[in-house]
């Protein structure tokens, strides 16, 4: 599959952008008054016991202030639209790329992450295994025992962190995928809020290093 080309089971991103961009058919206020008023003339012209000229200016005046309408929504809300879809039609290329990538990423990051729980949960698990031993040694013991603690501790929140940042990220891919803007937008809280766990845990890092 080519580099550019979304997979079939992805909503290609662009169409998520291009799809409100198409429901821009709108008309109100003041063009809606005209269309109204022109119309009504335009029948009043017709069922009106009038006699000419003056049945072909009302009809005139209808059917220009209805022409007037139809002249200002294309100009207001056509010719944009058309613009638009141009512009979107030349990035297109560009902005399911970004999407493919934004994928791959997340991928990419949730294979560290299974790597990275596998060996936090191998050193919790010798933290556990080995420390009571390693704290009962003469001397050393003593000394290394409050390190073992804290490392055993910091072992087991970094396995916490790393299976939450899994769930949002696995979340954040199918949100990707899907093209939902919706859902990502309320993720942006849950990874800010798994940097700050992240920060602090490799603060905790650096106190038992320097210790």
């Amino acid at each position: 599959m080519p580099n550019n080309e979304v997979p079939k089971d992805v909503k290609p991103l662009s169409d998520a952008i291009a799809g409100p961009i198409e429901k821009l058919y709108t008309i109100g206020g003041l063009q809606l008054v005209f269309m109204f008023v022109g119309t009504i003339l335009m029948v009043l012209s017709a069922i009106w016991s009038i006699q000419p000229p003056a049945k072909y200016v009302v009809l005139a005046i209808g059917a220009l202030l209805v022409l007037t309408v139809m002249v200002i929504f294309f100009i207001t809300n056509l010719m944009p639209l058309r613009d638009a879809q141009k512009t979107l039609k030349q990035q297109k290329q560009l902005i399911d790329t970004v999407q493919n990538i934004s994928l791959e990423t997340l991928s990419l990051a949730d294979s560290l992450q299974t790597i990275a729980i596998s060996h936090a949960n191998h050193v919790a698990g010798l933290l556990q295994e080995y420390g009571p031993a390693i704290k009962q040694v003469p001397i050393i013991g003593k000394k290394l025992s409050d390190r073992i603690d804290t490392s055993e501790n910091l072992a087991v929140d970094i396995v916490v962190a790393l299976n939450e940042a899994h769930k949002t990220l696995t979340n954040v891919e199918t949100a990707i995928r899907n093209a939902d803007a919706t859902h990502l937008k309320a993720y942006v809280d849950d990874l800010q809020g798994l940097r700050t766990t992240i920060e602090n845990l490799r603060s905790k890092r650096r106190e038992i290093a320097a210790s």
